[in-house]
């Protein structure tokens, strides 16, 4: 039975070999089993290198990428749609705000072009406090209580005043003292015949508008201080080119008498002009005269400055006061010029009389040249030379030959003579000071030939 189980039936021997096949066929495997082994490693490989196979390499079809670049391209559209909207609406509202603009600087020119609006703006031109500049800058002030206090009263209702007085006197002064801080002051500068144009163009009016500013102005200050008007100052240089009075008389009568608007002071530093001023009679005017210091006046005048600049003593001074008034005068511009040079120069007072009289010198300048061009002159010098205190108008020489003391004014102003001054209060000619009395001394020694 062992032979027969060692050697086998067929059956059995065939099991056997079966079963060795398909050991064998699990050693090498059968071609099914071969492919997906072969399938399996060409995936991991693909997973190794990052390629996937051919049927992968496009995620998605054709059209569905076209349509997602279509919506982006949609998206685009609609927002560059969306911006030009924007810049659009942005652009119209800057036109609108343009216009609107335009539109308001047009009522705005409409407004100012108005006359309504350019007397408005001259009447609050002229209601700011008046705030000069004085000419006479010294220190310590002229001491002109009793003018400016007459200036203050006569000027609180229409009229006219003509200040007047030697050059130096401190005229200026004393009216800008006197209207220092008021409100409704006007000042014109009177340099020529176009001084009424010039005020005018100034204003920003014309000379239909003058009166009615005024009249604002004048209602605006009865409102608030009672009592003042409006002032206007004509100030009139020494050098004005004025060539006719007739337009300044007529603008004194029509605004300050005819129509009592506003108070007018003429300021003038020359005879011609202060003679050549006519508002209808002298009772329609007040005429305030700015004349030199008195000795006292003076000589307190002169130690205050000498004392603010720290020069000599106190007895040093008051011998320099009485040097400086006895031989140039007691005029404050002279006086405040000479305590100047005294000052600043470290110069003797009888060195600084020596200039002075020399400049003095100049305003005679000769007789000779008088006698042949200007005779009138060396008439008024001779007459204040054989005088002692003046010479009056009625009482003259040229009055007989019906030479007016305007003929006289005007023919020393257009020489630019300034050696004679006169008075309009007492009506007489007077040397402007003991410094063109010397030089006129000097000038007629010269002119005779004799010498001192």
């Amino acid at each position: 039975m062992k032979s027969a189980g060692s050697t086998g039936p067929d059956s059995t021997n065939n099991s056997a070999v079966e079963r060795d096949a398909m050991k064998s066929a699990g050693s090498t495997g059968p071609d099914s089993t071969n492919n997906s082994a072969v399938e399996r490693d060409a995936m991991k490989s693909a997973g190794s290198t990052g390629t996937a196979p051919a049927s992968t390499l496009w995620p998605a079809p054709a059209s569905k990428l076209w349509s997602q670049v279509g919506v982006g391209l949609g998206s685009l559209a609609l927002i560059s749609i969306g911006y030009m909207q924007y810049e659009q609406a942005r652009l119209a509202n800057e036109q609108a705000r343009l216009a609107n603009e335009q539109a308001r600087l047009a009522n705005e020119q409409a407004r100012v072009a108005t006359p309504q609006y350019k007397v408005q703006h001259a009447a609050e031109q002229m209601l700011q406090p008046f705030d000069p500049i004085v000419r006479l800058a010294v220190s310590p002030p002229l001491p002109r209580p009793r003018i400016i206090q007459n200036l203050k009263e006569i000027t609180d209702v229409p009229g006219v005043t003509v200040v007047s007085g030697q050059a130096g006197a401190g005229k200026s002064v004393a009216v800008e003292q006197a209207l220092l801080g008021r409100r409704g002051v006007l000042r014109v500068h009177v340099e020529g015949d176009a001084w009424e144009a010039k005020m005018l163009a100034a204003l920003g009016i014309t000379q239909d508008q003058l009166a009615p500013m005024l009249r604002k102005v004048m209602q605006d200050l009865q409102d608030q201080i009672p009592g003042p008007c409006p002032i206007i100052i004509l100030d009139l240089p020494r050098d004005s080119l004025i060539t006719s009075m007739r337009t300044l008389n007529n603008f004194c009568k029509e605004l300050a008498i005819n129509i009592p608007l506003c108070h007018v002071i003429v300021l003038v530093s020359s005879m011609k002009h202060a003679m050549g001023i006519d508002v209808g009679g002298r009772e329609r005017s007040s005429i305030v005269v700015v004349s030199n210091f008195t000795l006292e006046e003076a000589t307190d005048f002169v130690c205050r400055l000498l004392a603010a600049s720290a020069w000599g003593d106190g007895s040093t001074r008051a011998d320099a006061a009485s040097v400086l008034t006895e031989r140039i005068g007691t005029n404050p511009l002279a006086l405040a010029h000479a305590c100047h040079l005294m000052a600043s120069k470290s110069m003797e007072p009888h060195v600084v009389v020596d200039r002075l009289r020399w400049w003095a010198m100049k305003d005679m300048k000769d007789l000779r040249y008088f006698s042949l061009t200007h005779p009138i002159g060396k008439w008024l010098i001779d007459a204040l030379l054989a005088s002692d205190g003046g010479v009056s108008q009625m009482d003259s020489k040229w009055c007989k030959l019906g030479i007016t003391a305007r003929d006289l004014a005007t023919g020393l102003h257009n020489c630019r003579m300034r050696g004679a001054t006169y008075n309009p209060e007492t009506d007489t000619w007077h040397f402007a000071s003991p410094a063109h009395l010397w030089a006129a001394q000097q000038t007629a020694a010269q002119s005779s030939g004799c010498t001192e």
